[in-house]
């Protein structure tokens, strides 16, 4: 198997561009072949032959998990996020955990979004939970 060139991958994030990757070894069985192209996105295979694949791009939704660890030291309590910085692509999902074990759990919580991860309060844009 070997690619030897590809049309290049220009248009929508969201996905629906269509793509040629052309090379040796390929197949003709659709079904066994998958292409990803990167963390977020893959390419769906709608044709094959042993010298060319055809496909369209699709994105690949990723779930990312924030825990609330606890306690800061200069802050207090509710402050120890993991992750405190993320990046998030369109079709993503973001689940915020607090350790329901903890002295955490009885505080409540306001999560927003800042202009740049070094910003400490909400400007009134993007959004608040």
């Amino acid at each position: 198997l070997k690619v030897q060139s590809s049309s290049k991958a220009q248009g929508s994030v969201s996905g629906g561009v269509p793509m040629i990757f052309n090379g040796v070894g390929f197949g003709s069985d659709c079904s066994l072949l998958k292409i990803t192209l990167g963390h977020t996105a893959e390419c769906e295979i709608t044709e094959c032959s042993d010298t060319q694949i055809s496909c369209i791009t699709k994105t690949v939704s990723k779930n990312h998990v924030i825990t609330n660890l606890g306690e800061l030291r200069n802050y207090g309590i509710g402050y120890a996020w993991s992750y405190k910085s993320i990046s998030i692509s369109v079709g993503d999902t973001v689940t915020w955990k607090w350790d329901k074990a903890s002295a955490v759990s009885q505080l409540l919580y306001n999560v927003y979004q800042l202009s740049s991860p070094t910003d400490k309060e909400y400007d009134g844009k993007g959004f608040n939970s």
